[in-house]
């Protein structure tokens, strides 16, 4: 179960020749101020192929086990989107870690940040919403996370082997799951990366003059609005609670609650979605519910 042992035999079968071993070896070891030595320069895809715990085999084809990997990697820390299904729960779920290099060779510090699963109120699959330690190996197509104490392995430590594949265009669940756990995780770079270079984000709760909804065109005006909406409470949390087709083939719907520090209930909104190319070419939210703000406390003074 320790973290700092020896590869696992899978990350050496990825090695096909000693040459390439040793340049995943020398590219993971070496030290470069601010740089991941071993990872991917951009983000790309991968997909799972195998898996396994530390004391024996698991059997997740079984289960109908699915799972794409998206891999970023940021200036201090590689950011893991993970959209997994299992068929015979019928459930999907998409969830946002990060992972941040700790001093140990090959050990990383693996932290949840979001979580959006559908049907809503579903586990998914096991509860993997716990902070880690484990590991990253890429070698050639091929990457290994190790994670210590996982769910999946009786708390044994798991090996997930996945390989890189091409990256096609998101569909409208995956682009709306992204968008929920991207909001969630408070990240307006993100959720303004999802939007077409020109794309506008359409939204009822900034005041305008004559009462009418405000359109934000543009990522920079659109990654402005997320920063002065995160700014604007001390905490918030959206719940995806279901999905639906619009009226044309690129439209989607989500239906979602909304809730933070100054509201007294959650809110419930209705958000469109048009779809061009993978990317966000325009958002409309409307709202459900009215908005119920939390009460105020009392600043008079006490008897």
């Amino acid at each position: 179960m320790g973290i700092g042992r020896p590869m696992s035999r899978a990350f050496l079968a990825a090695c096909s020749d000693a040459l390439a071993c040793v340049a995943a070896a020398c590219a993971t070891t070496a030290s470069v101020p601010g740089e991941h030595m071993g990872l991917p320069p951009r983000a790309d895809r991968y997909t799972w192929v195998d898996a396994h715990c530390s004391d024996g085999p698991i059997d997740l084809a079984a289960i109908g086990f699915e799972r794409t990997l998206d891999v970023e990697r940021r200036r201090d820390s590689i950011l893991l989107t993970f959209d997994t299904a299992l068929a015979t729960e019928g459930c999907r779920s998409t969830s946002v870690w990060t992972a941040r290099r700790e001093q140990q060779l090959y050990l990383y510090a693996f932290a949840p940040e979001a979580w959006v699963a559908l049907p809503a109120g579903t586990s998914c699959g096991a509860e993997e919403r716990t902070p880690a330690l484990g590991e990253l190996h890429f070698a050639g197509d091929t990457l290994e996370i190790v994670m210590q104490r996982s769910p999946w392995c009786r708390g044994f430590d798991t090996h997930f082997i996945y390989r890189a594949v091409p990256a096609p265009e998101l569909g409208g669940r995956e682009l709306v799951a992204r968008y929920v756990a991207h909001f969630s995780r408070g990240d307006a770079d993100a959720l303004a990366a999802m939007f077409e270079r020109g794309g506008a984000l359409i939204e009822p709760f900034s005041p305008t003059k004559d009462g009418q909804p405000t359109r934000h065109e543009g990522r920079a005006a659109i990654r402005a609005y997320f920063e002065r909406v995160f700014t604007s409470a001390r905490w918030h949390a959206a719940r995806l609670i279901a999905l639906s087709p619009g009226d044309e083939e690129n439209v989607i719907i989500a239906d979602l609650e909304y809730m933070d520090s100054e509201l007294a209930e959650p809110l419930r909104v209705r958000a469109s979605f048009v779809l061009a190319a993978g990317e966000i070419f325009e958002s409309d939210t409307q709202l459900v519910s009215d908005p119920k703000p939390a009460p105020r406390p009392s600043t008079e003074p006490t008897s």
